[in-house]
């Protein structure tokens, strides 16, 4: 799946004769509408998006029959036969190759739900932003190393994250799907095949096989998982889908064999589990005597820090806490004495507030956390930056010494002028989309 490259599909027919070269929907929607504005075309503005809509419901078609409907519509609407000859003879050209672009024509095929090549793009942005930072000023021999060392940290990293759980989102997408197929009646005709009732209509039943993971209504046709295989696996989970968007044992094994190689699977096991050879009497007994012993020995270690807390000094000890309490009252007496002598209302202030805190201890506990507190040192939140670099930031930076993010604008920076990049908001606002690539 391709947008409309004639290099690259020629290049890819070439080495896979016998492979379906498809369309993305996405780059022929955006090509059409790039074309209606096209102002060698005149073609009039509050026209524009109803024509459009025309076309992307014959690209949204789920079967042939609706097909043939929406192309006939198309065709002999008043703008098009009539107003706009060319655009009649565009989608014309356009209808030629309507099972390489059309919905209806892909039921039959392996697409797991992908229309669009977003997965490709996806890769792409994450190359350019995440490995080489947006920065084009890389030779060769750099480049290689970026490919060979930092995108291959990047994708072990992610790989190490589905494995370990730390990625939520397939997770909360299956629990979707387990709600949506929630009172579905699910009747089992073979191993394989399984009618599962619809949700708006309980007459009616989709057929499930299991076997080739398909489904015959409109979102599971290409493979892709929907809520009646969902209905299907939570009768009887010991059903093996590939396309189920959560991950069991073994695949988080593959994944973390993928990233670092060999692993011991059982760390990766189900804690909740019990093996079949589990001993549970027995191991809870072993289980209970770790735990005694562990409490004996934090019990006694506790006493041990407890003793050495409390432990008497000795006689040399003794002078040496007199003398140090007696330097710190120097000290408290001589920083009282510099304190008054700036008869200032801040210094005032600041007087009053630790006199309030030192009337509050009134043990020596609290003595004792209290100096604690003052002798630590605080580190600050911030790192420190060249005076200079905070002259030289744009105005809708900070002056502050945060960290200047680097790629992409977060949503909290200011508001871009530009116009949006979301084709679908564009058409219904009659605008014209903005060209990224």
């Amino acid at each position: 799946m391709t947008d409309d490259s004639s290099a690259e599909r020629n290049a890819l027919k070439s080495v896979f004769p016998h492979s379906n070269l498809l369309l993305c929907i996405f780059h022929v929607l955006q090509a059409m509408w790039r074309w209606l504005w096209d102002s060698k075309l005149e073609i009039a503005n509050q026209d524009r998006k109803h024509l459009m809509k025309l076309f992307r419901s014959v690209a949204y078609a789920d079967n042939e029959e609706n097909l043939v409907e929406m192309v006939d519509i198309l065709m002999k609407t008043d703008q098009t036969s009539e107003k706009y000859p060319r655009f009649k003879n565009h989608c014309a050209s356009l209808l030629n190759r309507k099972k390489e672009w059309c919905i209806a024509y892909r039921s039959t095929l392996r697409t797991r739900g992908h229309n669009t090549n977003n997965i490709v793009e996806s890769s792409i942005r994450v190359f350019k932003d995440i490995v080489l930072e947006r920065c084009k000023a890389f030779n060769a021999a750099v480049l290689v190393d970026f490919v060979g060392n930092t995108l291959e940290d990047y994708h072990r990293r992610s790989l190490l994250k589905y494995a370990n759980v730390r990625i939520s989102k397939p997770e909360l997408h299956f629990q979707k799907f387990c709600q949506l197929s929630k009172g579905l009646i699910v009747q089992k005709e073979n191993e394989y095949l399984y009618y599962v009732s619809s949700s708006t209509n309980e007459n009616m039943f989709y057929s499930v096989d299991i076997e080739n993971e398909t489904c015959d209504c409109p979102a599971g046709r290409g493979g892709k998982f929907c809520k009646h295989q969902c209905a299907v696996f939570l009768q009887d989970e010991k059903l093996k889908l590939q396309n189920l968007p959560n991950l069991n044992f073994d695949d988080r094994v593959v994944l973390a064999k993928l990233a670092i190689g060999s692993v011991d699977e059982t760390f990766f096991q189900n804690m909740n589990q019990l093996d079949a050879n589990y001993d549970k009497s027995s191991n809870e007994t072993e289980a209970q005597d770790n735990f005694d012993e562990c409490m004996v020995v934090s019990t006694n270690s506790n006493i041990l820090r407890l003793n050495l807390d409390n432990a008497p000094v000795d006689e040399n000890n003794s002078v040496k806490i007199l003398e140090i309490t007696k330097n710190l009252q120097d000290n408290l007496n001589r920083i009282t004495t510099l304190a008054s002598e700036s008869n200032t209302l801040y210094t005032h202030k600041i007087m009053s507030s630790l006199t309030t805190k030192l009337s509050a201890i009134t043990s020596s506990s609290e003595a004792l956390s209290f100096l604690a507190q003052v002798n630590n040192k605080k580190r600050g939140r911030q790192i420190g930056v060249q005076p200079t670099s905070l002259a030289r930031r744009k105005v809708v930076l900070t002056i502050g010494s945060k960290r200047v993010q680097a790629g992409r604008p977060t949503e909290s920076a200011p508001p871009n002028k530009k116009r949006k990049r979301n084709l679908a908001s564009n058409i219904d606002d009659n605008k014209c989309n903005s060209k990224s690539h």
